[in-house]
């Protein structure tokens, strides 16, 4: 009986000792994990609001159906823009957009945060060249299937649903600024 505890005893120590130290080493590294994953996010805003050098998370000041304020973006001590986050369905389930729009209401630009369209065809809509086609605008857009005019924007060849959604999330964006934020409200 006593050979039998033994080893028991001595995986258990083992156990113990090896949870103690995975507990220690999460608590040792959490703190730069955490000011990296933090450093990265603000340089992927600063890439879709270019003006803005600091993030301040909006927390809940204004719900919306279909649109939330992420963040406030300043420069010099000045209000630059919001990070506006919505969504739309496209042909393969939800499309999650990051839409910066500057201090003037006009788009910045846009980031696919989130996005299961078809490989090869919808999942062009994470593409630069599809989501330049959003800066600079200021109204509702449309989509369109050749040579876009002001406030249209073509669609990807093939993903005509993906590209309307993406559109539809980006016209909730600008609604949300257009309603909650024009004449630069500040969320400090």
């Amino acid at each position: 009986m006593r050979d039998m505890v033994r080893p028991w005893a001595v995986l258990v120590i083992i156990t113990l000792a090896a949870a103690f130290g995975l507990g220690m080493v999460y608590e040792i590294t959490k703190g730069p994990i955490l000011a990296q994953h933090e450093n990265a996010q603000v340089k992927a805003l600063a890439v879709l609001l270019p003006e803005a050098s600091d993030f301040v998370p909006a927390g809940d000041i204004i719900q919306a159906p279909g649109a939330e304020l992420l963040y406030t973006g300043y420069g010099g001590g000045e209000l630059k823009g919001y990070i506006i986050s919505t969504e739309a369905n496209g042909y393969g389930g939800k499309i999650g957009v990051l839409t910066a729009i500057d201090a003037g209401g006009a788009v910045r630009g846009i980031d696919i945060y989130k996005s299961s369209e078809t490989p090869g065809l919808g999942d062009h809509i994470r593409d630069k060249s599809f989501t330049a086609r959003f800066a600079g605008a200021a109204a509702h857009l449309t989509v369109v299937k050749n040579d876009p005019k002001t406030n249209e924007i073509q669609a990807v060849t093939g993903a005509t649903v993906s590209t309307s959604a993406v559109v539809s999330a980006v016209n909730a964006a600008i609604g949300y600024y257009m309603e909650h934020l024009a004449g630069g409200g500040n969320f400090k």
